[in-house]
């Protein structure tokens, strides 16, 4: 009968073991921690997290946690970006352990947000949410998703929660239509909003400005379409195009696949500490039109921006 108890102890703590991710069974050491923003208010999801003689990388999920099992003898942890392109800067660069670790920290240098769109649990809204049950968009193969249709059919969504001056940076591409309007939600408040937009079919981009206008009681919306410059590589098709924004005290700044093609004066907050949208913005003019995003980024405006 005691062998029977024991055999019935030893089987229990056995599957408390594996279902409570316990490494009794495997041999060497663990290491877990966590990617962060400079601002240690995100995780940073995606992360490949490298281990010297271990072939096999750790990814960090949508909170930036990562753990590491069977490690062995002397090893450097290094992190690295999600894309070779997105060429991040890692504090620190790396770290050795030896035996089993918690809680290791690691940042990005200057980034305030990062979504690559892998997991919902990024909690951009999706079609069927609470609140989004008609929206047309959400997760599609590891990028956001937005649809538009119909005559001046906007549609935006965007996150709050930055500093006043920063920088955007998300890739874009017009996966179904035509001539459809696609870009950049920033510098958003209650009575406005600034779109940095292109239209990859006709080769123009324009800064639209959403605003309540209290004689007429109603939000009103001005364009100022321009044609790009020659020199200016705009990607047709299904291929994505880098847009970027740097907003710096009362100037925007609007990039496109790493060239500056405008700048522009936007209106200031009120308030010193007022919440900034960043995000996506989709239009279409006559018709369905589909566009993909990935790669979110927000940054701390570079140093010497005027």
């Amino acid at each position: 009968m005691k062998k029977k108890h024991l055999l019935i102890l030893v089987m229990t703590i056995a599957l408390a073991a594996v279902f409570s991710g316990c490494d009794l069974f495997i041999p060497g050491y663990r290491a877990s921690g966590v990617v962060i923003t400079t601002d240690e208010k995100h995780g940073v999801p995606d992360v490949k997290i490298g281990f010297s003689g271990v072939p096999e990388v750790a990814i960090t999920n949508w909170r930036g946690e990562w753990i590491k099992r069977g490690l062995e003898g002397e090893v450097t942890i290094t992190p690295a970006s999600p894309k070779a392109d997105l060429n991040w800067e890692f504090d620190p660069p790396n770290m050795t352990v030896h035996r089993t670790a918690y809680s290791l920290r690691f940042s990005v240098k200057d980034l305030l947000y990062y979504d690559g769109f892998s997991s919902p649990e990024s909690k951009w809204p999706k079609e069927g949410d609470v609140g989004y049950e008609n929206y047309p968009g959400g997760y599609k193969d590891n990028e956001y998703e937005i649809r538009a249709e119909g005559e001046l059919d906007f549609r935006s969504v965007y996150k709050k929660d930055f500093p006043k001056d920063y920088r955007v940076q998300v890739d874009i591409r017009q996966h179904e239509g035509n001539n459809g309007i696609g870009g950049i939600v920033f510098n958003a408040a209650t009575e406005f909003l600034y779109c940095a937009v292109i239209k990859p079919d006709t080769r123009e981009y324009s800064l639209h400005y959403y605003y309540y206008s209290s004689n007429d009681k109603k939000y009103k919306l001005e364009e100022n379409w321009k044609v790009f410059a020659d020199d200016v590589i705009i990607n047709t098709g299904d291929q994505a195009n880098k847009l970027e924004v740097i907003k710096k005290g009362k100037t925007a700044f609007f990039y496109v696949n790493g060239k500056l093609v405008d700048e522009w004066e936007v209106r200031e907050h009120k308030q010193d500490q007022t919440t900034v949208g960043i995000g996506m913005h989709v239009a279409a003019a006559d018709t369905l039109v589909t566009f993909r995003f990935d790669d979110l980024q927000v940054f701390s405006p570079p140093k010497g921006e005027d």
